[in-house]
């Protein structure tokens, strides 16, 4: 039994659809909704739009003839899709359950940062390593990372060292901060830790109160 769907044009919507068509499933702009004889008469071939993306035969396809006679034809784009060609046409039949159209865009990010002149992939690996672990700490996601080159500069070997010995300077002022950061977290949580101790003795001193006055 065909589901009674009633979409806007223009709105978008998540479509799911029966089992052994499911490679349109996904997230569409509704951008026509013709009957199967209209669809035919701009010269259209359902076999090629539908059937054969969903790797299904010629005979597989002609026994749904008469299912997508009595079936809307949808025209579909995806949502940001500015590619007249990028188009795909779904038999409202073959939808398997009413189109969601609780959908919305989310922003995806990347991260781009400059790193300067290395020769050393090590250090490079370790960048990477670091961020992904970070990434994943922050947001619960794998980062896929990859470094790539943003260039060349011509330098001498007298002015590699320096670029170099700047780079390591500031190392060490970066990994003073990092390391007084620690130190502070730690004592921040021994003094948390004596808060609680303390907090627990008076609990337990109050108890005794109570139990001695009663």
């Amino acid at each position: 039994m065909a589901l009674m769907i009633s979409l806007t044009l223009g709105s978008i919507y998540s479509f799911s659809l029966e089992e052994g068509y499911t490679n349109f499933n996904g997230i569409y702009k509704v951008v026509k909704i013709m009957t199967y004889d209209e669809y035919v008469a701009e010269g259209r071939d359902i076999i090629a739009d539908f059937f054969t993306p969903n790797e299904k035969t010629q005979e597989e396809a002609n026994a749904q003839v008469e299912l997508l006679q009595k079936s809307k034809i949808l025209k579909l784009v995806p949502p940001s899709s500015t590619d007249e060609t990028d188009v795909i046409y779904v038999p409202s039949e073959f939808i398997k359950e009413t189109p969601d159209f609780n959908v919305g865009r989310y922003p995806t990010y990347g991260l781009v940062a400059y790193i300067g002149i290395t020769k050393n992939t090590d250090t490079l690996k370790t960048i990477r390593d670091g961020l992904e672990q970070f990434v994943r700490a922050a947001t619960g996601i794998d980062p896929e990372l990859t470094f790539v080159s943003t260039g060349e500069q011509w330098l001498t070997k007298t002015q590699y060292e320096e670029e170099l010995a700047k780079a390591d300077e500031q190392k060490k002022r970066v990994l003073n901060y990092f390391s007084e950061n620690i130190r502070l977290e730690k004592q921040l949580a021994q003094a948390n830790s004596k808060i609680q101790a303390y907090e627990e003795l008076i609990i337990q001193l109050n108890q005794k109160l109570s139990e001695a006055g009663s």
